[in-house]
């Protein structure tokens, strides 16, 4: 999980971050059979889990590598489509994650043929 996923599940209220993390874990049980309106793909392997918190809509993007573990990369404040810089910004998180050893070389590897 990016720092900024844990910085932003930190803010959280306890009801909140109940409401989070059962859509994690639903996330985790069904991987990639989880879709609309959940789920929604953005290019090549990412994908972003959407969260209702009251009156706004937040998205958590994510890869799902082999390895079948999640990685979740950013938050997203979900006003419209992403735009090409929320998807670079997952795309520069996945390398930081490789670079600090969260993610293997190997999985992102994986995902580019996903």
């Amino acid at each position: 999980m990016a720092p900024e996923v844990v910085g932003w599940l930190l803010e959280l209220s306890d009801d909140d971050f109940g409401f989070v993390a059962y859509h994690i874990d639903l996330l985790q049980e069904l991987g990639p059979h989880l879709g609309d309106p959940y789920v929604r793909r953005l290019p090549g392997a990412l994908r972003v889990l959407r969260l209702h918190l009251g009156a706004r809509v937040y998205g958590l993007t994510h890869v799902m590598p082999a390895s079948g573990r999640i990685a979740l990369l950013t938050v997203l404040r979900e006003d419209g489509p992403a735009e090409e810089a929320d998807v670079q910004r997952a795309l520069d998180t996945i390398q930081h994650c490789v670079t600090a050893g969260s993610l293997r070389a190997e999985e992102v590897r994986d995902l580019a043929t996903a």
